[in-house]
């Protein structure tokens, strides 16, 4: 029997929120500006902090079962987690508040596109200097699946959840989960 899989590609914007105040003050980084070789954590925390309006699409597949449908919704990244009702839930950032390191290269960032049929998404953050390899790629572990209020999904759903800043207030969200 074949596994249920999704396939998650969203675009976040930056939304101005007067709740989320940013953990430093961005004097360095203003508005739009490419994070291509951004290294320096800290920096990245505060740039990523805050609130978000997604907007993408899911790609389910199973043996019975191909679809793919628009997603919208709200996202609020904290320095250790993020919190999305796009994204069904919570996600903590593994290995403290930000595991780094390249996940997907841009073939793969294309593909994942294709499959969730965003490819409009390439298009918005396609003014970037650089592809994903040069960007900071922070990603976590989905730990939790909410099918409903106050219900979890079942222990055997893995994946993962990655986010690529762009652009200080765009971002690329990937998931990938069974």
């Amino acid at each position: 029997m074949k596994m249920l899989s999704f396939v998650l590609a969203m675009m976040a914007t930056q939304v101005a929120s007067e709740a989320m105040q940013p953990v430093l003050t961005i004097e360095a980084i203003e508005p739009g500006r490419s994070l291509c070789g951004l290294d320096n954590d800290t920096l990245l925390l505060a740039v990523m902090q805050g609130d978000w309006a997604e907007r993408g699409a899911i790609s389910i597949e199973s043996e019975t079962l191909s679809v793919t449908e628009p997603v919208d919704g709200n996202m609020v990244i904290y320095s250790t987690f993020i919190q999305s009702d796009a994204v069904f839930g919570t996600y903590q950032f593994d290995q403290g508040p930000l595991m780094r390191g390249q996940v997907y290269n841009v073939d793969q960032v294309d593909d994942l596109l294709e499959t969730a049929e965003v490819a409009w998404i390439a298009d918005e953050v396609s003014l970037t200097p650089c592809g994903p390899e040069e960007l900071p790629q922070v990603s976590a572990e989905l730990y939790e699946l909410g099918v409903g209020e106050g219900q979890s999904a079942d222990r055997d759903v893995t994946g993962r959840v990655t986010v690529l800043p762009y652009f200080s207030d765009k971002m690329v969200i990937l998931v990938e989960a069974q």
